[in-house]
């Protein structure tokens, strides 16, 4: 499965409304090998520059009943993954990715970080 993201220095930030696949933000590898997740933000943030609304999309295999299928919360994702992977450490998931999305506005004062 896809290495673990153990640190959130280092995080490329990323426009509004952006998405992408993969590391760092949605898994990689997981559940079989070759399996990319896909991610997106929207426009929302909160404090010290990190996107409220993100969003993460399964591998195109996993989406072949329900092409729309996409989480907007870690409780949704935990729910589907326990749902269709029985077996799946939910915990090992999401540590192989960072579900925080960096902001290209950082809006900490150096004491907040």
């Amino acid at each position: 499965m896809g290495d673990k993201v153990s640190s959130k220095e280092g995080l490329c930030p990323v426009k509004a409304c952006w998405s992408g696949k993969g590391l760092p933000y949605a898994p990689l590898d997981w559940s079989n090998p070759g399996d990319t997740w896909y991610w997106s933000v929207g426009s929302r943030t909160i404090v010290c520059g990190f996107y409220r609304d993100r969003y993460i999309y399964p591998p195109e295999r996993l989406r072949v009943q329900d092409p729309d299928i996409h989480f907007g919360s870690k409780a949704a994702v935990k729910r589907y993954i326990t749902s269709q992977f029985p077996n799946a450490d939910v915990d090992d998931f999401f540590t192989s990715f960072s579900r925080m999305v960096p902001t290209t506005i950082n809006r900490c004062s150096e004491g907040e970080n």
